[in-house]
């Protein structure tokens, strides 16, 4: 299928298959066209051939349209746009700011679908490119919303790994404080932000009671550490991150304090599994180890999360890339606002027709184009151009019963720049709607950020003075989520506090009660 040709990165010509087809049918050959498709139902094939028959007429690649090869007697769902409600847009909003709201609303909705019976490994987020998927986990996970990032660059950036490494600097450097604290405040030891606050501060102002208890466990960990430090010397990084690892726990505590626990599980399993394959290359010392991790990670190299089991159940994060020859149930393709082209930075190209160009510096070390460079890049913009129509083919075709289409655009632009702008052509759409609209084949679903507060309150009214302070929130909790250890401190300490700030989400009063000036501060003041 000559509309699924993606791979001009690595070299691939979409002309080659061309001119060979045609080389076959002069030949007395026979063009065969699978129009049939069997994955999706039919009115999402009704989208994709009227809607990319308009893209595809702005390229030199003809579309053709596919029929429906499924028995559509199950309900049938129209493809959806999604776009941010007018009132969730501010005029002083960057593209980042409304991509956040994007994120969210991805987020809800897909809690809103798991509660309807989809399950999540049923649902899958397609990104044209994976530079901001970060904001599309943070809203997954605040949700409680399991979710698998495939083939994405992130393994050595998660926490469960960040730990590991942190441990390893600690190992190689006794002295790196930084690396010892990211040790402490991990599910090795377990160690609050107050804990290590009474540990690093004097006696003055604190219970040196509880100071001696903090530093009891303080000076355990200690050991501990200096314990398989020595082991170093002897055996293996791998055997001994094993017995560390092991003997602290610490995959259970992942497993029990995360929503995503089985993945960072297998993600801890895999690292382990790196190390084992550098030893067996000769990286064996700590410092080589540390420095293939440094490289890995400022190179932006693609080592992305381990693979779970299809048992689990988890959204699956990716590019459209990574999603070639795959199907999911349901299909959201996010970021629709994001440009398409970037103009050519490198200072040398080689293309067939031109051979080697070069563009120079001029006086001010601005680059300069010539003749040649400015030709080759209009010819590469317009081949990249027309394999982002097939990029974007591709993601539409991965649904087997829902797509999504989604966008938030801080602005209208007046010329195509992103596929949202093709879109909003095609629908002639001028501006954000408050109000769903259906359009033949397609419905334009305005999104409303809902407030996903799992608590439950009794609608009661107070009088001023008979307020209840001290009585305990009645919690109704619906959803997975996580708990660090200063909030289990908080909850111990006050739960109303812990109310406050861990669901309410109302920032803790920053006030200095070392101030002078005042005899006495109001209850307002005080929080």
């Amino acid at each position: 299928d000559p509309r699924q040709s993606i791979y001009r990165f690595r070299a691939a010509e979409l002309a080659g298959f061309l001119d060979m087809r045609k080389d076959i049918i002069s030949s007395g050959g026979k063009g065969i066209n699978l129009a049939e498709n069997f994955r999706s139902r039919a009115k999402l094939i009704d989208f994709q051939n009227d809607f990319f028959t308009y893209l595809f007429d702005q390229s030199s690649l003809d579309y053709e349209d596919v029929v429906a090869g499924l028995d559509d007697s199950c309900q049938d769902v129209k493809v959806e746009m999604w776009l941010p409600h007018p009132e969730e847009i501010e005029e002083e909003m960057k593209s980042s700011d409304v991509r956040q709201v994007e994120a969210k609303y991805i987020a809800q909705n897909i809690k809103e679908y798991n509660r309807n019976g989809i399950k999540f490994q049923d649902i899958a987020i397609l990104f044209r490119a994976l530079t901001d998927i970060k904001l599309y986990e943070s809203a997954l996970s605040d949700l409680g919303i399991p979710y698998q990032v495939s083939g994405s660059r992130g393994l050595f950036d998660k926490q469960e790994i960040v730990d590991i490494i942190n441990l390893l600097k600690y190992f190689s450097n006794s002295e790196d404080q930084i690396s010892l604290v990211g040790i402490l405040r991990a599910p090795f030891f377990g160690f609050s932000d107050e804990e290590l606050l009474r540990i690093r501060m004097d006696n003055k102002g604190l219970d040196n009671e509880v100071r001696l208890i903090n530093m009891q466990k303080f000076d355990n960990a200690l050991e501990v550490l200096n314990k398989y430090k020595d082991k170093f010397k002897l055996e293996s990084i791998s055997k001994v991150l094993d017995e560390f690892i092991n003997n602290t726990d610490y995959l259970s505590v992942l497993l029990l304090s995360r929503d995503y626990g089985k993945q960072a599980v297998v993600n801890v399993n895999k690292f382990l599994a790196i190390i084992r394959d550098l030893e067996s290359k000769n990286t064996t010392t700590l410092t080589e180890v540390l420095e293939y991790i440094r490289v890995m990670r400022s190179g932006n190299a693609l080592m992305g999360e381990a693979s779970v089991s299809e048992e689990v159940d988890a959204v699956q994060l990716m590019s459209i890339h990574q999603s070639k020859g795959l199907e999911f149930h349901t299909v959201i393709i996010p970021q629709l606002e994001r440009r398409i082209l970037q103009s050519p930075k490198d200072m040398i190209c080689f293309t067939k027709d031109l051979g080697l160009v070069i563009r120079s510096r001029g006086l001010s070390d601005k680059t300069q184009d010539n003749f040649y460079f400015s030709k080759m890049k209009e010819k590469e913009k317009e081949l990249d151009l027309e394999e982002s129509y097939r990029l974007f083919y591709v993601g539409s075709t991965r649904a087997e019963e829902r797509l999504i289409l989604s966008a938030a655009p801080a602005k209208f632009n007046k010329t195509k720049q992103s596929y949202f702008d093709y879109i909003r052509e095609y629908l002639t759409l001028n501006e954000l709607s408050d109000e769903v609209i259906e359009y033949e084949h397609l419905n334009l679903v305005p999104q409303i950020l809902v407030s996903d507060i799992s608590v439950s309150t009794e609608n009661k009214v107070y009088d001023s003075l008979e307020t209840p302070l001290l009585e305990k929130p009645k919690l109704r909790l619906n959803r997975a989520f996580n708990l660090s250890a200063t909030a289990l401190m908080t909850h111990n300490e006050c739960s109303r506090r812990y109310y406050y700030r861990f669901i309410k989400e109302i920032p803790d009063y920053d006030i200095d009660l070392r101030k002078t000036d005042k005899e006495h501060y109001s209850a307002s003041e005080l929080g």
